[in-house]
């Protein structure tokens, strides 16, 4: 029996379940690439920019990676924690750098408020308003992250510094913490000033001359004196004096009454009327343009009269003498009358005068 002879061998098709295989890891890829580019993908994209700030304190707690946040609002995050003379200071080795940590970060420019470039004029313009970085502690686990905040720039002055920032650079403030610290540290200093020793005995002679005092205090004598002084209160008359300033009021209001009638009656309207109508007359009498005239014509005849009873002085007295003189002979006349009527009818003619 003949062998059948040899025929080409043909090439094995692939397995169906192979390309099912491929197919789905390819398309499963496809779809974890869309997933990355849609949910984080996009600040692969993001325009970021770099600001650097200097603290001369511990930044224990911060590390690269924390956030950087405005009133809540991420901005970025760290990106480098060193100290600035590793960067600013190299040059002068000998010189004594400046011990400042050195921090910076990645911040999104839209969210800083810059929209195109870093422009230096807004950013002095900011700090003088008081934007500042400070450390800021997240909760009790101890992690810290940068906050940027407007503080008050008088009480926060930035860091002296003699070298050119590389980055935007936005001066730091001390944190709450350190505040609190130095505030503590003060007041442990100024205790351990003060003579506690010194304090304690006078407060010990305080208290002893606070207790003779006390001692020497007569309780018995100021009761005494409280019991004495109540019954003297008691002693006091107070319902009559009640009774009669009850009696006073009553008095004062018909007192007012009697008054209010007084001032109302027709009279007083009436003499009202009249130092109404008076000081009328005056004030026209007064504003009379013919009175300083009547005056000066008045103050001229006086001056007149008084420069004539100069002069007529002595005439003047004779005549007063003379009028004394008359006087008394009308007296003594009328004595005589009274005394004896007769005497001048019946009298002897009087001697005549020698010639």
């Amino acid at each position: 029996m003949n062998r059948p002879t040899d025929r080409p061998s043909r090439p094995k098709r692939p397995d169906p379940r192979l390309y099912s295989i491929g197919v789905f890891a390819l398309v499963a890829l496809v779809l974890c690439v869309g997933v990355i580019l849609v949910l984080g993908g996009s600040r692969w994209f993001r325009r970021t920019a770099v600001l650097e700030t200097y603290f001369d304190e511990s930044v224990q707690g911060l590390d690269v990676g924390s956030k950087v946040k405005y009133r809540g609002v991420v901005l970025g995050q760290v990106t480098h924690i060193g100290f600035t003379y590793e960067k600013y200071e190299l040059e002068n080795p000998t010189s004594n750098p400046k011990r400042y940590v050195l921090v910076e970060a990645a911040v999104r420019p839209e969210r800083v408020g810059i929209r195109q470039t870093w422009d230096e004029a807004a950013r002095e313009k900011e700090i003088a308003k008081g934007l500042r970085i400070r450390l800021a502690s997240q909760g009790l686990t101890g992690t810290n992250y940068l906050e940027m905040d407007y503080v008050d720039p008088a009480t926060n002055i930035p860091l002296p510094i003699d070298w050119q920032p590389e980055h935007f650079y936005v001066p730091s403030a001390r944190s709450a913490v350190t505040q609190i610290f130095d505030a503590a540290e003060q007041t442990l200093n100024k205790v351990q000033r003060l003579d506690l020793e010194d304090t304690i005995a006078s407060l010990n002679r305080l208290l002893a001359s606070l207790n003779r005092t006390v001692d020497a205090f007569d309780a018995a004598g100021l009761s005494d004196r409280a019991k004495s002084a109540l019954h003297h209160v008691e002693a006091i008359p107070f319902a009559e004096i009640g009774q009669e300033a009850r009696l006073l009021i009553t008095e004062l209001r018909d007192t007012n009454h009697a008054l209010q009638q007084t001032i109302g009656s027709s009279a007083w309207v009436r003499i009202s009327q009249d130092l109404q109508a008076t000081a009328a007359r005056a004030r026209k009498l007064a504003e009379n343009p013919a009175l300083p005239a009547l005056l000066e014509r008045a103050d001229q005849a006086s001056r007149r009269i008084d420069r004539l009873l100069a002069s007529r002085e002595s005439e003047i007295g004779s005549a007063v003498d003379n009028l004394a003189v008359v006087s008394e002979n009308l007296r003594q006349l009328t004595e005589v009358l009274k005394r004896d009527p007769s005497a001048v009818l019946f009298s002897r003619p009087p001697t005549p005068l020698r010639r």
